[in-house]
């Protein structure tokens, strides 16, 4: 968030101070106490989750944590027995971690009342798919992870679908910079890879690759004029110019942990994954990508990592 210096909420408070008979003395306590009234905001407004009843512990990997899956054919979802998904949800003027409720759908809701052949109800109903709506009805991202995944298009009446690229895991589909892009990928056994997509309309609708991503996207967030890319092994920046800047190699794959949400607080980015809640200090003054180059050592500040699991 930014916080307006002095200097502009003289400007902001001008058309009141002007032509008033407040003294130098009066004028700057006003400006104070306008500025503390905006700090207090900005504490108010603070993006870091609250971690009462929850304790630090030491990291976890991807080869020795147990991560035996609940096989209920009714909830596919159901996830780990002994490691349950966690998410960060505003809860008053706090950021609360509670449990995961993961759905098949995310982004907006959509109703396809008439699904063809390329999109038929049963796969609808049963892979996970990201709906961004557009001026003239529907896209929708599908991911099935290893056995394909698609995207489409469906009018607002959800009457006519039509397939605009079949193959690809759409993971999030958003608007940035008046341009509509998408993440896509494969983390599966030995293959994890990624695209960063523009989705547009030349009479139907589109897809051609705009970058390569270092790994397989999970989360996208925005941050500052751009967009972290969250993914399997790395995280990395979309900047306003659409450049893909990796920022932070992951210590362990944490994309084997399924992040489900992200928040950042000044310097320092908190991931809701299986488990528990990761927190990366200083991750965004760690870049190891670095006037155009790729560096994996002398980082100004190297990130540093913490992990928090329930207390009880």
């Amino acid at each position: 968030m930014y916080i307006a210096g002095v200097d502009t909420l003289q400007r902001w408070m001008e058309p009141i101070l002007k032509g008033s008979a407040a003294s130098g003395p009066f004028r700057m306590r006003l400006l104070l106490s306008l500025s503390t009234i905006l700090l207090l905001a900005l504490k108010a407004q603070a993006q870091a989750p609250d971690l009462t009843g929850w304790k630090r512990d030491s990291l976890p990997d991807d080869q020795g944590r147990s991560r035996s899956f609940t096989l209920d054919p009714n909830n596919p979802f159901s996830g780990f027995r002994d490691e349950p998904a966690w998410a960060f949800v505003r809860v008053g003027k706090r950021w609360q971690i509670k449990p995961q409720q993961l759905y098949r759908q995310r982004g907006d809701s959509a109703i396809i009342v008439n699904a063809n052949a390329y999109l038929t109800p049963s796969i609808y109903r049963q892979s996970d798919h990201f709906v961004r709506r557009v001026d003239d009805g529907y896209l929708i991202g599908v991911d099935r992870g290893e056995y394909g995944g698609g995207l489409y298009f469906s009018s607002l009446a959800g009457l006519g679908t039509y397939q605009i690229q079949n193959y690809l895991r759409i993971h999030e589909i958003v608007k940035f910079n008046q341009r509509i892009i998408a993440t896509e990928g494969l983390a599966h056994m030995i293959l994890n890879s990624g695209s960063l997509l523009e989705v547009y309309k030349e009479g139907n609708w589109k897809v051609r690759k705009m970058a390569a991503l270092p790994d397989a996207p999970a989360i996208v967030k925005p941050y500052k004029t751009g967009l972290l890319i969250i993914g399997h092994n790395y995280i990395s920046l979309l900047t306003k110019d659409f450049q893909v800047l990796p920022l932070v190699k992951a210590p362990y794959s944490w994309g084997a942990f399924n992040a489900t949400s992200a928040l950042v607080d000044k310097d320092d980015l908190y991931l809701a994954i299986w488990g528990g809640v990761l927190r990366i200090k200083h991750f965004a003054k760690s870049p190891i990508y670095k006037a155009g180059v790729i560096r994996t050592k002398d980082f100004d500040k190297a990130p540093e990592f913490e992990w928090y699991v329930p207390k009880h």
